[in-house]
């Protein structure tokens, strides 16, 4: 237990310090792999218009793996996709629904659990550890990983907001304007160009 808040307080940390996106999600991956142990976790955000995952932050994992090909919302991640609940695969060889069971096997992958991302309300990825021994999760395993999903969607929604105010940012300036003999500063709206 110890271990979980020493992960999870890390992954906070990283959240709340000036860091860009993908130090935060490489810290969450690494944290929640290191803490339970597993042989990979992988962060995915749902490309809507393609209904395909785009991979953002692993650890662990081969980079054969992840050149497999484009990873559709197969039927573990669609119904955790749709419930926003996690879901266990406790042995992808008897699993039909797994995309590439034989990148998997390769990869020395036995067991999937798959935990919803959610920003701003809405499921936006999944969070996904690979194990390469059948295993079962605690409660508290679970707790821990449902956490550490949830830091992740506040992590991208903060980021996401951040290049928001950097995109108006960059289209103010601050010029010195000589009004009655006085200066004054005044915010233009910068016209690219």
């Amino acid at each position: 237990m110890d271990c979980y808040f020493r992960a999870f307080r890390e992954a906070v940390k990283t959240i709340n310090s000036p860091r860009d996106l993908k130090d935060v999600l490489d810290t969450i991956t690494r944290a929640v792999r290191k803490a339970l142990d597993v042989k990979g976790s992988c962060l995915m955000l749902l490309d809507e218009k393609q209904k395909t995952l785009e991979v953002v932050s692993t650890s662990g994992l081969s980079e054969a793996f992840l050149s497999k090909g484009p990873i559709g919302a197969d039927r573990v991640i669609e119904d955790t996709l749709l419930s926003g609940k996690h879901y266990f695969t406790p042995d992808i060889a008897t699993d039909p629904r797994i995309q590439y069971p034989d990148a998997c096997k390769e990869e020395g992958i036995v067991s999937i659990c798959t935990f919803p991302v959610v920003g701003k309300n809405q499921i936006i990825g999944v969070l996904r550890l690979y194990t390469d021994s059948r295993r079962d999760f605690s409660d508290d395993e679970v707790e821990f990983i449902e956490a550490l999903a949830e830091q992740s969607g506040i992590a991208i929604d903060h980021a996401m907001k951040y290049e928001h105010l950097r995109k108006r940012e960059s289209m103010l300036r601050l010029e010195s304007v000589d009004i009655g003999g006085r200066k004054k500063f005044v915010l233009m709206r910068h016209r690219g160009g």
